[in-house]
């Protein structure tokens, strides 16, 4: 991955003038190129892509060479393919929906484009987001022989590989965690109904959630951050929560337990 020489901090101005600095040197297009070719070797090794785009790809960076700094600046993010995306097609799977546009994008490909995210590819995904994906679709960076998860595996494998540092996932029983856990990456899947889900194909309304696969986890804190829905009240999740986390800490010491025995040989 590209990484800026920025000092975390959260004063957006100085950062916006460091990405100023770096404009005035390298175009968008030539940040962006060596990336590209690493995401396209890896993607014919592990397979975890369902569309990509690259005039796509290549309009979204000319466009974001103006753009002013927002929290997801630049941040390429893999699509599971049951979201829906007004420019890539929405085939949830299925060789039924094969070329399908729904002409719009899911509410939260809106939100995550507002804050400055590139849509880069559609992942993989089992059909109708049911089940697991065969390991002869999509690949397990770690152990070609070991399943990848269940129906957010591509975006799983996109992160695990290298490819992307995050992507849009879902979650009706555990199809964030899973393939997650099975790639060696960092899922999150937040309270049901904390992410806005108009758009995405629903298999169990009353589950359904939409979560994040990511290569560490302040990527992850920073989407979520910039995604929930702060201004719609409801009874699925904790307002409040959500609204002083940052300031929560815990008097108490974190404890780390490993299973060590029934993982022997894994």
């Amino acid at each position: 991955m590209i990484k800026l020489p920025i000092k975390r901090q959260t004063d957006y101005s100085v950062i916006e003038s460091e990405i100023n600095s770096i404009r005035s040197c390298a175009g968008i297009l030539d940040f962006y190129g060596s990336f590209i070719n690493k995401y396209n070797e890896l993607d014919a090794k592990y397979k975890f892509t369902e569309y990509f785009d690259k005039n796509f790809l290549h309009a979204q960076l000319e466009n974001i060479f103006s753009m002013k700094f927002r929290p997801l600046f630049g941040m390429p993010f893999g699509i599971k393919d049951v979201f829906n995306t007004r420019v890539l097609p929405t085939t949830m799977g299925s060789e039924i929906w094969r070329g399908f546009k729904a002409g719009n994008n899911a509410r939260i490909v809106d939100e995550i484009v507002d804050r400055g995210a590139i849509v880069f590819s559609k992942t993989t995904t089992a059909e109708f987001a049911v089940h697991y994906i065969d390991n002869n679709k999509t690949i397990n960076p770690y152990n070609s022989k070991h399943i990848t998860g269940t129906s957010s595996a591509g975006s799983a494998v996109a992160v695990a590989c290298g490819a992307l540092p995050i992507a849009l996932g879902t979650q009706t029983a555990g199809s964030i965690i899973r393939p997650a856990s099975f790639c060696n990456i960092f899922g999150f899947k937040p309270s049901f109904g904390a992410i806005d889900r108009t758009g995405v194909l629903k298999t169990t309304d009353s589950l359904d959630t939409i979560g994040f696969l990511g290569s560490d986890i302040y990527g992850l804190r920073k989407t979520f951050e910039s995604t929930f829905q702060k201004e719609i009240e409801n009874n699925y999740y904790a307002k409040k929560y959500f609204e002083s986390y940052r300031n929560y800490r815990s008097k108490k010491q974190f404890k780390i337990g490993i299973i060590s025995e029934q993982f022997s040989g894994y």
